[in-house]
């Protein structure tokens, strides 16, 4: 679970609110957004990644949340990066 009240300067949008992030290890393609003002389902798919259920969020909120998820996957490919080029 990835708590963005713990988050970096690098997505200054996550931290205007408390939200949680919950990868299915069922569903990988499928994170659960818990925030305090709503909840929903996005659906990692690329470019075309997007909200499949929403409760209570704000569209702004909703791109705020999907930037901050892009963000968190840069962030990912570039730590694996530095990784392998070390290794």
């Amino acid at each position: 679970m990835f708590s963005s009240a713990s988050y970096d300067a690098k997505a200054p949008a996550a931290n205007e609110g408390k939200c949680a992030f919950h990868a299915r290890g069922n569903q990988r393609d499928l994170v659960d957004v818990i925030c305090d003002g709503g909840r929903g389902v996005i659906k990692l798919d690329g470019d075309q990644t997007r909200f499949l259920q929403n409760q209570g969020l704000n569209e702004s909120s909703q791109e705020s949340l999907l930037a901050d998820i892009a963000r968190i996957r840069l962030l990912g490919l570039d730590r694996h990066r530095q990784q392998v080029e070390t290794d």
